[in-house]
Parts: structure tokens; sequence; C-alpha cells
């Protein structure tokens, strides 16, 4: 009986709430066309208005000035049809926003009002789990709890679309580590791919930056829906989420990011992928009884891509999968500086440039000047500070750069014209010093090559950094030096798992171990420590997982003795885990 009227009260609820949203989601819709039948009529009128405007001068020069009258007689109608639709145009947006804050009260009033009636009633299901014992009245329990909490996330996605529809949601951009971010979200659905079985896999661009300025929160937000619904429509096979750098544009300090969730599931049919990102409309397979969202889910999705310069695509075919990309445009990169807490002490600006170099600054900043000739002092390479631009001229004409650092403001300003005489004078590649976020900042295409960006304070990290990527040339001192590890931390490694991933390291992994081994090239080192992450994410080894991650701190921070000691010790580990 109890649950006859909780299903009931169920039903009734869902049937208000979407007739509720669908009248509002009709009145919306309609405000809309209005508006753009206003903004298309008022575009046509002006552009009318130009167009006889530019035929009156035609005529003045002919001299035909009673057709210029009656032209003239013309356009002052059309600008008072033109100022008449603008009112009404400016009227039907101000009744748009009136009716979208209503819609908005109206669904916060509806949200707390199905809140305090469905949440008692996820209590009773609880209650009522830990004494009834049947398992079809169990079935029940559990289908009334699903759709209680599919109608709560229903409510706040609705919420969410309201706000959005408003104007009224934000992007909270912050310093995110994009690495971790990945790998966080990766770990919280394993368990999920893990019960079905499925090949659940992270592949990250070795191009993509380390931390990046978005908001981390609309992002996992997003991933975890697409994730969640490629895991809940694949049945078996594979789910490959993929980060991907669409584009990066060193000069303006951004990058363009893509990620991909592809599936090997149910797919959807081609008559539904037209409605996959319509409120209600999410497709329904014809093998599967429900819907691959709430049917707001990708909806709000999409909407909010959009407010962070991005937008979400996806192709699919029946029977054979899906793959859903989320492309962000425009996501500035962290530039780090004097100020971020960064260790120092390990770095060794010998190593740039051994055989002797010459690099060039221009900087009215003393500080900068002072802090790049000290990085140096004790190096092959001469370095040649000014402060204005004009005091460099002499030095470009008789030396060859290998580098030149310039003020941001030096480069851009007048029109670019110092950029210009530097790219006539030199091809060395150029790193600018800025104080501000280069989000905004125009750069003409003067030929310079600009390779990068230091933020000041000038933190000698990043000097050492990007000098090192530049000039391309790493020495490194071998150390060796053994890891111990522990046998308690082997205990709870999986035999058939290590031996799955010695496998893989011998046919994938070794051959890169030995290159960067051989060579000290850190990009090598990289691509090693990633890999490697990779593997031992996938065949649960977490020993390694956490060695990987190590390294890739210590080759981020250029801590060279820490680099030698970890890739000396790796060989080791390995002789370890086939003692298993």
């Amino acid at each position: 009986m109890i649950l006859n009227t909780l299903s009931i009260f169920l039903i009734v609820l869902i049937v208000f709430l979407l007739l509720g949203v669908l009248l509002l989601g009709i009145k919306n819709k309609k405000q809309k066309i209005e508006i753009k039948a206003f903004d298309e009529k008022v575009q046509r009128l002006s552009s009318e208005i130009q167009s006889n405007e530019k035929e009156i001068s035609e005529l003045r020069l002919k001299s035909n000035t009673s057709y210029a009258s009656s032209q003239i007689s013309k356009i002052e109608n059309l600008t008072s049809e033109l100022e008449k639709y603008k009112t009404y145009l400016e009227e039907e947006k101000i009744k748009s926003q009136e009716a979208k804050m209503k819609q908005y009260d109206f669904m916060s009033d509806v949200r707390e009002e199905v809140k305090s009636n469905v949440e008692p009633i996820l209590t009773f299901v609880d209650l009522l789990s830990v004494d009834i014992k049947e398992m079809n009245l169990l079935h029940y329990l559990k289908s009334i709890a699903r759709s209680s909490q599919k109608i709560l996330l229903f409510m706040d996605n609705t919420i969410e679309i309201a706000k959005l529809e408003l104007g009224s949601v934000e992007v909270q951009n912050r310093v995110v580590d994009i690495q971790n971010l990945f790998y966080t979200l990766i770990e919280e659905h394993q368990p999920s791919a893990d019960a079905k079985n499925l090949d659940f896999s992270l592949e990250i661009d070795e191009n993509m930056p380390n931390s990046l300025i978005m908001d981390d929160q609309k992002v996992k937000d997003i991933l975890n829906n697409l994730i969640e619904n490629a895991i809940k429509f694949t049945p078996e096979g594979y789910v490959k989420v993929k980060l991907m750098v669409n584009n990066l544009d060193t000069r303006k300090n951004e990058v363009d990011i893509l990620v991909s969730v592809e599936d090997s599931g149910v797919g959807i049919a081609r008559e539904n992928q037209n409605k996959i990102f319509e409120i209600f409309d999410a497709k329904e397979n014809a093998h599967v009884a429900e819907n691959r969202t709430s049917g707001l889910g990708l909806c709000l999705n999409k909407k909010i891509a959009k407010l962070m310069n991005g937008d979400i695509t996806f192709r699919s075919e029946l029977s054979k999968g899906s793959t859903f990309k989320l492309l962000l445009k425009g996501v500035e990169i962290v530039l780090y500086s004097a100020k971020d807490k960064i260790d120092e002490e390990n770095v060794n600006f010998s190593f740039i440039k051994p055989e002797g170099g010459k690099i060039m600054v221009i900087d009215e900043s003393l500080e900068d000047r002072n802090t790049i000739e000290q990085s140096f002092i004790q190096t092959a390479v001469k370095v040649f500070a000014y402060e204005h631009p004009r005091e460099a001229i002499v030095a470009f004409k008789e030396n060859k750069f290998d580098i030149v650092f310039i003020d941001l403001e030096v480069l851009v300003g007048d029109d670019s014209a110092v950029s210009k005489v530097i790219a006539k004078m030199s091809k060395a590649p150029v790193v600018t010093i800025t104080s501000r976020s280069l989000k905004n900042v125009e750069f003409i295409d003067s030929g310079v090559n600009v390779v990068g960006h230091l933020q000041r304070p000038i933190s000698k990290m990043e000097l050492f950094k990007i000098s090192i990527k530049t000039l391309n040339l790493m020495h490194l001192m071998s150390t060796p030096v053994n890891i111990n590890i522990k046998q308690s931390d082997l205990e709870s490694v999986d035999i058939k798992k290590s031996k799955e991933f010695l496998s893989v390291h011998y046919s994938e992994l070794e051959a890169i171990y030995q290159e960067a081994r051989s060579t000290n090239d850190l990009s090598v080192i990289q691509l090693f420590s990633e890999t490697l992450l990779k593997l031992a994410f996938k065949y649960k080894i977490k020993i390694f997982s956490d060695f990987a991650k190590e390294l890739l701190e210590h080759t981020e921070r250029f801590d060279i003795d820490s680099i030698n000691t970890m890739m000396e010790s790796y060989s080791g580990m390995i002789k370890k885990l086939e003692s298993l």
C-alpha cells in the first residue's frame, strides 16, 4: 500500500513538473521568435537606409538634386520606422528578461517544494529497506529511490538552465592542474567501468600544458555526465577519454583543448541524433529503454560549454558506439612568477649552452635585467642587457643572438615598430616579459618568432625552463642511487595484472626508457613518465603510478639530481616486480 502510494505520488509529481517546464519553455520560445523577427526587421531597415544614403551621395555628385530629395524623404520615413522597431525590440527584450526571471523564480519555488516532498520519500525508502526482505519489494524500493534521485537531479538541471537563460551564471576561472583534474576524473569513474569489465582508459597529449586557467568545476560537471553516459550505455568493450591540444598559440599564451569521450556502446539512431541536445528529446535507443540523459543533462552541458567559449559535438552509429567531443577555445596557459612558491635551489644555469651562447635582454626594469644577468653570470652564456631598444641596435648588428628577452609592451607598442626592427636584424626566438595576462594582447605578424613568456617578477625556475626548452640542449650528470622498495609495497599488487604490465613494459615502454637514459632528453623523460603513469594506472600498480607522478614533478621543476636518481632506480623496481 505504501509503495503504491509513493509510486502514484512520484508519477503525479513528474507529470506536474513536465507540464510546468514545458509551458514555460513554449512561452520562452515564442518570445525568442518575436525578438528574432524584430531584430531581423531592424537589420533590414538599417541596411536599406545605408543603401539609400550611398545612392544620395552618388546623385549629389551627379547634381541630380530632385531625385536625391525624394530619396532623402524616403530615408526619413525608413529612419522613423527603424526607430519604432528598435523600440519594439528593446521592449520585447525587457519582457523576455522579465519572463525569464519569473521562470527562474517559479522553478526555484517548485524545486524547494519538490525537495521537501521527495527527501522524506528517500528517508522512508531507507527505513523500509531495513525491514522488507522480499526481493520483488526491494526491487520496487530501489526503483522509487532511483526515480526520486532523478527528480532532484532534474530540478537542479532545470534551475541551472533557467539561470543560464537569465544570464546569471558566471565562469569562475582559476589555476587548474589539468593532469590532476583528469586523473581524478578517471579514478572516480573506474569502479563503474570495472563493474562492467570495460576497458577504461585516459590519454593525455604530451604537448598539453600542465596548468591552465579555467572553470574546472564546470568542465568536471560536463565530463562527469559524458563519462557516466558512456559507461552506462556500453554493455561491453571500452570507454576511452582523450585530452588533446587542438591548437596551441604560444604567442597569445593560450590553447584550444579538445576532450573526446569514445565508447563502443549501443550508439544513437540517426533519426534521433538531431534531437540529442534538445530538452526532453534525449535519444532513446532501440535496445535501451532509458534515455541517454535525464532529458536536460546534455542540453545543460552544451549551454555551459558555449558559456566557456566552447561547444559539444558528437558522432554516433547505432550498435557501434558514440564519441562526444568537448572543445574549449582560447584557454589561458598559466605563467608562473617569483611570487609562486617554486623550489629554485636546484636550478643550475650552467646546463644551458655549456659551449657558449649569447642572450639579448631589452627591458626598462632593472630588476628584470639583473635577474637574467645574475642567473647566467657563472655560465658560458654572455648576456647583453639594455634599458631601451635603440641601445640594442648596435649589438644586434655585431652579434648573432641565441634568444631575445624583451618587455611585452616594448614589443607590441607603437604599432609593433620594435618588433619589425628585431625581425629584420635577428632570427633569434623571442620571449616576452610581462606583468599582465596575454589574453587580450594583439600581436601583429611582423616576422618575430615569439616562443614563450615570463611573468614578473621573473622566476629563475621559469627562466631556466624556457631557456633550456628554447635552446634545446640538456646535459645531465648521472648519479646512480637506488630507491628501496619494501616487500609490503608489492604485496597488494595483483600477480596477473603485474604480468600484463611487464609484458606491455617490454613491448612499449622499455625502448622509451632506454632512450631517456642514453640521451638525457627531458622531453623523452617526460614521455616515459606519462606513458608509465598510464600503464600503472591501467593495471592498478600503485608504486609505479606514484613513481611516475613524482618523476613528472621533478621533470617539471628540472630537479636534475632527483631525475637521475629516479631514472637509475627504475630498472631495479622492474626486477623486483618480476620476482613476484
